[in-house]
């Protein structure tokens, strides 16, 4: 940001003639002329393919050296650029993102990391509220730290210069964080979590080629809609063999390894849904429907009335040497359940293997869903000092993270070579467009946790899915009252 004032203003000049035909012609929620899924995106028009770029959406603005201030987790400081010492191509690709933005804007970004967790966010947010200027322009807690109806947060739906509905926010998450048309956070890719949360399958292809199962064939069977968790048990079976001793222990082979994350993502993904969001804003648990009820059943078969799967524990088990992981390195699982991030750790241990989503319950599935072990979301504080510029640097930093580092973070990071194979660049693009998550799932921790019920049953060998679940309807049902005020109610920031 050491440029003299001719300089920067030269470049402000330059940007705003690159950005003009880009926001004349969009309003808020939608594309420059259509879009994909990949970052820089071709767009048919008059029969000719031209590709465009989300960069030419960047907002138009200077902040006179202003400071952004912005809160993330500790945990997180690495997708920041807060680690001086990292020299790896995807932490280079965030220093630049930021150092763009502030030359773009005229402003100092200040990313502050806290480890003080659930009560130290909130008391941080308490004190920004009742101050007559927060302290942060953009926040990013937990999804799980039950922000959304503390009053905290601007309706980020009213700042024009925030494009939900294009593709570098996740609009699988969003639209299930929105109710009567009120989003307090939402995700974008500004937080890589957006993709390493994704759960997903790795197939070992060494494995697969072994028991002579065509690759090719079975990603072929994704495109078409037809991966199924028949299909896939079919390949469990054909793969998992006893060493010989009468017990199923880590030493024996399985179809499938998996983790705690892992099985609640088999359930998800073959439709199960608790939740509904009406038209008008309505709120309604499903958690008996009677399509859960099967899911339920057919997945606990599918864990518990055979050999060919090996759980290898809670979502912090990868290190363990009798993990699920462990299991997978070892070229005894055909299949590992695992969130998408893992896969640099895959890719360090095995030579060959496939992505693929997670099975469809049957054909009559609709399509895939793909949901995530969890993710940090953005907010803008009601108090800060300039929401409007709040608003402009969090899209501004959405759309250069989806267009500069989100394919650094595939290549580099994941070792999922996006940029040079098709296959795995086709495969990662289909994945990532079913995301989709459930408002149950996001605002799980306000109704008793129901999100993670139904394979905490199938861990205890409980088929009482109707009964345990009707245990949690009253605490749905007694805390949506604060929901019903938090979005009826909620002052409506001013653009």
């Amino acid at each position: 940001m050491k440029m003299d004032l001719f300089v920067k203003r030269f470049a402000l000049l330059l940007g705003l003639l690159f950005a003009i035909s880009g926001l004349s012609a969009c309003k808020r929620g939608e594309k420059p002329t259509g879009g994909t899924t990949e970052a820089s995106e071709k767009v048919t028009t008059g029969g000719e393919s031209k590709p465009i770029s989300y960069r030419d959406l960047l907002p138009v603005a200077q902040y006179d050296e202003a400071d952004v201030n912005i809160l993330v987790m500790t945990g997180r400081s690495w997708q920041y650029g807060l680690d001086d010492a990292a020299t790896d191509a995807c932490s280079k690709e965030i220093i630049s993102r930021n150092s763009r933005i502030e030359e773009r804007y005229h402003v100092y970004l200040n990313y502050i990391p806290t480890d003080k967790g659930w009560g130290g966010f909130h008391e941080q947010c308490r004190n920004d509220l009742y101050s007559e200027r927060a302290a942060f322009d953009i926040t990013s807690p937990d999804y799980y730290y039950q922000c959304e109806t503390s009053g905290y947060f601007a309706d980020l739906a009213t700042f024009d210069v925030i494009r939900l509905g294009n593709p570098y926010w996740v609009d699988g998450w969003n639209r299930s964080s929105t109710v009567n048309g009120k989003i307090f956070t939402a995700l974008s890719y500004l937080t890589l979590d957006a993709i390493s949360s994704a759960q997903v399958l790795f197939m070992n292809n060494y494995f697969a080629e072994d028991l002579l199962i065509d690759v090719a064939a079975l990603k072929q069977s994704v495109y078409n809609g037809s991966w199924t968790l028949d299909d896939m048990l079919t390949y469990m079976r054909l793969a998992s063999v006893d060493n010989g001793d009468g017990e199923w222990t880590f030493e024996d082979r399985y179809g499938l390894s998996y983790n705690l994350w892992g099985g609640r993502a088999m359930l998800w993904s073959a439709g199960l849904v608790l939740s509904e969001i009406s038209e008008d804003g309505t709120i309604s648990q499903t958690y008996t429907a009677s399509r859960n009820v099967d899911i339920f059943q057919k997945l606990y078969q599918f864990f518990n009335s055979n050999p060919y799967s090996y759980y290898g524990g809670g979502a912090g088990s990868v290190e363990s040497p009798k993990g699920a992981e462990a299991l997978f390195f070892a070229n005894r699982a055909l299949f590992d359940s695992n969130k998408l991030g893992n896969a640099t750790l895959i890719s360090k241990n095995l030579d060959s293997f496939s992505l693929l989503p997670m099975p469809k319950y049957d054909e009559t599935q609709t399509d895939y869903v793909i949901s995530s072990g969890g993710c940090s979301v953005f907010g803008i504080m009601k108090t800060a000092k300039n929401p409007d510029m709040s608003a402009t640097i969090l899209e501004a930093l959405s759309i250069l993270s989806y267009e500069d580092v989100r394919p650094v973070y595939y290549e580099d990071s994941l070792k999922l070579h996006y940029s040079t194979d098709s296959d795995t660049a086709k495969m990662l693009d289909f994945i990532m467009a079913r995301f989709q998550i459930d408002f149950a799932f996001i605002n799980s921790t306000n109704f008793g946790d129901p999100a993670a019920k139904p394979f905490d049953l199938i861990l205890d060998y409980n088929r009482n899915y109707v009964s345990e679940m009707k245990k949690l309807v009253d605490s749905f049902e007694g805390n949506l009252k604060a929901f019903r005020d938090a979005y009826s109610d909620a002052e409506s920031s001013e653009d």
